[in-house]
């Protein structure tokens, strides 16, 4: 009869000599994604080799390259990654929900429960086919998900190839239109001014007209100006200084972050003459809070929220009969837009709007650009009539 391994607390096991078998055993403990705990048993000819299988293994269990193959699902691999880029602080909460989010998707349809070494090309393309109602752009992060679910299987050797590799499958596109965040026209954003200084502001309501004209005269996210506070207002050296934005937290409760959405959000804004009298009144009137934020709800005793200043820029725009889409943001794009046409350069642009690269700057403001190289290719071709035998 086997000897009977004294097991222990770690789940290790304890290696032992099998009469019977005349081999060397062990037995290992782990946990599956369903959180039961599962057994894996070694066995070797001398106990040598048995160490040597066993600490590989226990090595794959430490650097979570074992699971059960009947247990991985896509949404389990995707959730466990998003769950530890957040305990190891690469993604900030808000990061956090947005991929759980997208997880949730692949949650709700036809996937969900499949193990993702038993998936089928049809069986991917048929849930392909039923997320065509979201956006392109949900539709992109659902898409770029499942590929790297994959790869995070590929790296736990659960299978040795992407799926979403297969010249198979193709990334459907959305029944919706895009939707392209259009700026204020010239005409549209007088109209818009002049409405905020005849604007009548309620006893006790928040007064958001100082938050539209820091977006539109500074290029700031809505975020990072519902965290502003006292000390980021420089008016001698006439800069905002960014250093973080409200986000939302795990229970999607608003929340000031401790840092900007991006790297390169952390910047300074100089500040355009027109806004040094409103930040000198806001900075006068300002109400202390357990933020010590510029801007508070103090009604709900919580910072405000973009969809709250979102949802009041929305009723100006509809009174002045104005169509827009892309909410408040679209006055950081009109920001974007009268840099541009004023003839500063995208690099300086890129700096101000915090964008991590001059490429996103570019691709994003392309039809500004676009637009304004159009007099300058006049110019050129009446300089070469003018001046050229051609």
């Amino acid at each position: 009869m086997a000897n009977k391994p004294k097991r222990k607390g770690n789940g290790e096991g304890t290696i032992f000599y099998d009469k019977s078998r005349k081999r060397w055993r062990c037995q290992i403990s782990y946990q599956k994604y369903s959180g039961e705990i599962a057994r894996k048993s070694l066995s070797a000819s001398t106990k040598t080799e048995l160490i040597k299988k066993r600490n590989q293994l226990l090595k794959d269990i430490m650097e979570q390259k074992i699971c059960e193959t009947t247990d991985a699902t896509m949404v389990d691999l995707l959730k466990e990654d998003a769950e530890y880029d957040h305990n190891m602080n690469r993604i900030q909460d808000s990061a956090y929900n947005r991929r759980l989010l997208t997880v949730r998707i692949i949650e709700k349809g036809s996937l969900a429960k499949i193990p993702i070494t038993k998936i089928q090309t049809n069986q991917i393309n048929d849930f392909l086919f039923s997320i065509k109602h979201y956006s392109n752009s949900v539709i992109d992060k659902v898409y770029s998900s499942m590929s790297k679910a994959y790869n995070l299987a590929i790296h736990k050797r659960l299978m040795g190839y992407n799926l979403m590799d297969s010249p198979f499958i193709r990334k459907p596109k959305s029944d919706k239109p895009t939707k392209k965040v259009v700026a204020f026209t010239v005409e549209e954003e007088n109209d818009f001014l002049n409405y905020l200084k005849d604007m009548k502001i309620n006893k006790n309501a928040i007064d958001y007209r100082p938050m539209f004209y820091i977006e539109l005269f500074a290029g700031l996210r809505m975020g990072e100006i519902c965290a502003l506070t006292a000390k980021d207002i420089d008016l001698r050296n006439r800069l905002i200084h960014v250093r973080n934005t409200v986000t939302r937290g795990i229970n999607y409760a608003i929340k000031v972050g401790d840092r900007t959405k991006t790297q390169k959000g952390y910047r300074d804004v100089p500040i355009q003459d027109c806004l040094v009298p409103i930040l000198k009144e806001v900075l006068a009137n300002y109400k202390e809070n357990d933020n010590g934020l510029l801007f508070y709800n103090f009604k709900s005793n919580r910072p405000i929220s973009t969809s709250q200043v979102n949802s009041s820029f929305t009723r100006i725009c509809k009174k002045l009969n104005i169509e827009i889409s892309g909410g408040q943001h679209l006055l950081r794009h009109t920001f974007a837009t009268r840099v541009i046409e004023s003839g500063i350069s995208a690099e300086v642009l890129k700096n101000w709007m915090g964008h991590t690269d001059i490429s996103v700057t570019i691709n994003t403001y392309c039809d500004v650009f676009d637009r304004l190289n159009n007099p300058a290719m006049e110019q050129f071709n009446t300089y070469c009539q003018q001046n050229l035998s051609i």
